[in-house]
């Protein structure tokens, strides 16, 4: 395994409506977080890809604390009309694990496991606050998608990962995950402040894809289930990889 230490250092900004209803000539409310942060890392990696692996070990674990300002401006459609600022600090960790156990033919059977603890309060706002807690995206088309109930400042996640190999390049691939917030993130929907909810609550997503491993990545089509969502299928076809500008935590 590698251990690895970091420092990261900058802000960040997200731009959002609070709200479903608006006009094209409303102006967004905006969030700036600037911050500090250092980090200890330790990566244990043996999958066999970067991308819809089908055997080996990866167990990654993180600590990091956060020191940072909270910059908050409204925009047309805010209840508040006042600018506001609020100093945050935290500590959070988090850990990951992923194992493909077992080889019975052309069959690998694997399975996933996560946990994540954050001292973070939350932010002025219900949206600011879900932008800046962690997302469980355990594959490739939710890491795209905004899904608020798979969002959380404490959660555990575990799941399976299978594997069918059909021919040398071509696999199909079925897994299931289970998303466990330790007091979900609810809104206030009079002043749309967070607020902690008062049941627990689990989710399941899930996706089958028929993959293509080519000479220049992965070629994949899917079908993934999101509970919570008013339309939880939905298709997705994916060349290559995704590539995102990395958050800081």
């Amino acid at each position: 395994g590698i251990i690895t230490m970091e420092v990261a250092s900058g802000s960040n900004t997200d731009e959002y409506f609070q709200t479903n209803f608006y006009s094209r000539n409303d102006t967004l409310d905006k969030t700036t977080l600037k911050f500090f942060s250092p980090a200890i890392n330790y990566e244990l990696n043996t999958l066999n890809r970067k991308e819809y692996a089908s055997s080996g070990v990866r167990l990654h674990a993180s600590a990091r604390f956060v020191a940072s300002r909270e910059y908050y401006y409204p925009g047309s459609t805010a209840i508040s009309t006042t600018n506001s600022q609020y100093n945050h600090s935290w500590l959070q960790l988090n850990v990951s694990y992923e194992n493909f156990y077992e080889k019975i033919g052309p069959v690998h059977l694997g399975l996933y496991t996560g946990l994540y603890y954050s001292t973070q309060r939350y932010f002025n706002n219900y949206t600011s606050t879900l932008l800046s807690a962690k997302a469980f995206q355990p594959f490739s088309e939710s890491a795209i998608l905004f899904l608020p109930q798979f969002r959380a400042n404490k959660f555990i996640s575990a799941g399976t990962k299978n594997v069918l190999t059909l021919r040398k390049n071509i696999d199909f691939r079925a897994e299931a995950y289970m998303f466990l917030p330790m007091r979900a993130i609810e809104q206030n929907f009079a002043t749309r402040k967070p607020v902690r909810a008062d049941k627990i609550y689990a989710y399941s997503l899930g996706t089958a894809a028929v993959v293509f491993h080519s000479p220049i990545g992965p070629i994949s089509l899917n079908l993934n289930y999101y509970n919570g969502e008013s339309k939880p299928w939905s298709f997705f076809l994916k060349f290559g990889y995704l590539i995102f500008n990395r958050r800081p935590f």
